[in-house]
């Protein structure tokens, strides 16, 4: 199976509309990818499991198989910065007074990701509050540059740069507020 890591959001998405990869083979290999090299990068704070994820992405697959109408995001697997609230999810902002604060809900643009077909499978790391130029926390910790494990990454989306420079994920939603 060919490699779809580092390919373009586009691109995959296509791929899995044409059926040339199905979205399990996809969200496996950034899981994988995750698996392996998360823990010395520390982007990703929280993750779906593994089953619930793959039984998501076996839907997608069997939607495009029966030819339904599919969103423009159909079957792609993305994380999203711990600002937003993604239903199941810890949803922290970087404050480790909130490492038990479980989102009820989604946000509203986790809605509309999820009604183009996006898979969330999980949140990247931050600065607390979103409000500094790194991405470190007294919770989850540095965010280490993936190219260079002794510099940080900047912030407040660090994690969700690492995340996509780490070929974590295809797509990531973060933010910004000074650029």
């Amino acid at each position: 199976m060919e490699s779809i890591i580092f390919k373009s959001a586009t691109e995959i998405v296509q791929q899995i509309r044409t059926q040339s990869i199905s979205s399990v083979e996809v969200c496996r290999q950034f899981l994988t990818q995750i698996e392996k090299h998360n823990p010395k990068i520390n982007a990703i704070t929280d993750l779906r499991s593994y089953d619930s994820i793959i039984a998501e992405a076996k839907g997608k697959d069997k939607d495009i198989s029966e030819n339904k109408a599919v969103g423009s995001l159909h079957g792609l697997p993305m994380t999203v910065k711990d600002t937003f609230h993604v239903k199941g999810l810890i949803s922290s902002n970087g404050n480790p007074q909130l490492k038990s604060n479980v989102a009820a809900d989604d946000a509203d643009l986790i809605v509309l990701l999820k009604s183009e077909g996006a898979i969330i499978i999980g949140k990247s790391n931050l600065a607390m509050y979103a409000l500094d130029w790194q991405s470190s926390n007294k919770w989850f910790g540095q965010t280490n540059n993936p190219y260079n494990l002794d510099h940080v990454v900047g912030g407040s989306s660090g994690g969700s740069a690492a995340s996509l420079a780490s070929g974590f994920s295809p797509l990531e939603l973060g933010t910004d507020a000074g650029g």
